[in-house]
């Protein structure tokens, strides 16, 4: 079992909560209509896993965990099937599926709780970002 490292609160690209595990990042990133948890490999802007979650702050935290748990595992990331239909969960989806099977490991051990302040917090800070001209400000 590999160990997840916390890397930082905000990163310079807008990831939120930053977990790393040496190979691949974890992180939230707020979009128009709420967050989307990314697994990225370090020193990389792809994504391996981008996973839509609404604007479900138990959504947001029932994925981080289990990808965060699937990494800690050692589970390369582009084994994790793709999302098909967007926001989660849609029964029949290959990734609901796939969280279904995987749910309680999640559940009993948690990487982390992330709360709605929190959430809404990171998004406020990265919004205000959007109408500042940092020539003038």
């Amino acid at each position: 079992m590999k160990e997840l490292t916390f890397i930082e609160e905000v990163s310079d690209e807008g990831y939120y909560h930053v977990h790393t595990n040496g190979k691949y990042n974890i992180g939230i990133y707020p979009v128009i209509y709420g967050y989307r948890v990314r697994v990225w490999k370090d020193g990389s802007y792809a994504c391996e896993c981008d996973i839509c979650c609404g604007a479900n702050v138990a959504t947001v935290n029932s994925i981080y965990n289990q990808l965060a748990l699937k990494l800690k595992e050692g589970t390369d990331p582009s084994t994790i099937p793709y999302q098909q239909t967007k926001p989660y969960p849609h029964l029949g989806d290959p990734f609901t599926d796939w969280m279904l099977e995987n749910w309680d490991e999640s559940l009993r051990n948690p990487v982390t709780e992330i709360t709605y302040r929190e959430l809404v917090k990171y998004r406020e800070h990265q919004i205000s970002h959007l109408f500042t001209n940092p020539k003038t400000d």
